[in-house]
């Protein structure tokens, strides 16, 4: 059920079906002849929407969770027994397609193939399921695991963890994988704005992982010119997935998940 809800919350709660919701009370109160409410939440919507919708705002607060864990050269990287990198580098398949495609975050499988080919870690260890309702054939570890390989990875360095659906999962499930493998440390890779969120819940589950955050989206500095508060579809985006970020933090702490 957690689970559900978990993925159904940003239809209802972040910025952009908070405020398709909230334009919906408006047009009740309209029906309902209550013109001053109704004026107060349209402008609540259209306001909260553009301000989502922002790239400054965006910025602002992706930034402190991508500062928490500073970007390093991958040469002053301390070795690890493997490099575990958390899924999102794989867009779902579609049926049109016949191989497996990057996806949005993307970054984090070749960060991890560039720590792997520098000689940081000497297994990579992926964690990624799939969704019960996409009902895919192959889990999304699978598939980022066959792109490593076509990189140059051999398939005897690579660890796959194929049935986590969301971060608590991947912790608990790599712990059985880390403990059946003798690893003792590990390099941590995911997006910079998921790594805060990420690295206490592995940290939680008793792994020692050094964060190697990667996929960095926060312009510095936050303003530079007028289109930085014109409303963009990337930076809604980027809000979304900011808001995603905070709120999983403080219910993964609340449910002592991280």
């Amino acid at each position: 059920m957690f689970l559900y809800v978990e993925k159904l919350l940003p239809v209802f709660v972040f910025p952009l079906g908070l405020a398709l919701a909230v334009s919906l009370v408006a047009l009740a109160l309209l029906i309902a002849c209550r013109p001053v409410a109704t004026r107060i939440f349209l402008a609540i919507a259209v306001v909260g929407l553009w301000v989502s919708s922002m790239p400054a705002f965006a910025d602002l607060i992706t930034t402190p969770l991508e500062d928490q864990n500073s970007p390093h050269p991958i040469a002053t990287a301390q070795a690890a027994d493997a490099i575990i990198v958390l899924g999102g580098g794989i867009a779902k398949p579609r049926a049109r397609l016949t191989e497996p495609e990057i996806g949005p975050a993307a970054a984090r499988l070749f960060a991890a193939y560039a720590l792997w080919r520098r000689g940081k870690g000497r297994l990579i260890l992926i964690s990624g399921g799939n969704l019960p309702w996409e009902q895919l054939p192959r889990s999304e570890a699978e598939m980022a695991a066959e792109v490593l390989q076509q990189l140059g990875v051999p398939r005897d360095a690579i660890l796959i963890e194929g049935k986590s659906r969301n971060t608590h999962e991947n912790a608990r499930n790599t712990a059985v994988v880390w403990r059946e493998n003798g690893i003792q440390s590990g390099l941590l890779v995911t997006s910079a704005t998921h790594m805060p969120r990420a690295l206490a819940t592995f940290r939680a589950a008793g792994l020692d992982v050094a964060p190697w955050p990667t996929d960095f989206r926060a312009q510095q500095p936050t303003a530079k010119s007028i289109f930085d508060f014109l409303p963009d579809a990337g930076a809604l985006a980027a809000t979304t997935a900011a808001a995603k970020e905070w709120l999983g933090l403080v219910v993964y702490r609340w449910r002592r998940w991280a």
